[in-house]
């Protein structure tokens, strides 16, 4: 196992750590992990466009009917600008469906949180999973500097 692997099993249990601590999940409720690499970024024209060093993880918890709360944590990269899960299974760029907080500016850089989504979009992330993505975006990385599919 290499250093980056490490992290990664790491950082899905720190994600869970950072989660909101205010928050107590509903009887049910669905989590998902997402392991971020930028060789993962794609654009409509091109693949592997995101920054190549960079990589982390992001838990993604459903709540409810319409509430997604998500921790990210990212490393090898600059400062995050955005962050949001999209609608595209593994290697197709598709569009954002939830806008997340970004992650801080640190390596490594951290986010974590709640949203309010609609029962169309959280129904259909929970019903098939791998046909959404967490992805990152920085200043120089403007399409996306890292990206993973949820399962």
């Amino acid at each position: 196992m290499n250093l980056q692997q490490l992290i990664q099993k790491s950082a899905v249990f720190l994600a869970m750590a950072v989660l909101p601590v205010n928050h107590a999940f509903a009887a049910g409720a669905d989590t998902f992990f997402a392991f971020l690499a930028g060789g993962n970024e794609v654009t409509a024209s091109a693949p592997n466009t995101g920054d190549a060093d960079a990589f982390g993880t992001a838990t993604v918890v459903l709540d409810g009917t319409t509430k997604i709360c998500f921790a990210i944590i990212v490393n090898n990269t600059d400062t995050p600008t955005a962050a949001h899960i999209h609608a595209g299974r593994a290697g197709v760029a598709g569009s954002a469906k939830v806008t997340l907080t970004a992650p801080n500016g640190g390596n490594p850089g951290t986010s974590s949180g709640c949203v309010t989504t609609t029962t169309t979009i959280f129904n259909a992330i929970k019903a098939n999973p791998a046909s959404y993505y967490i992805n990152v975006h920085t200043m120089t990385f403007g399409s996306g500097a890292l990206r993973g599919n949820l399962f």
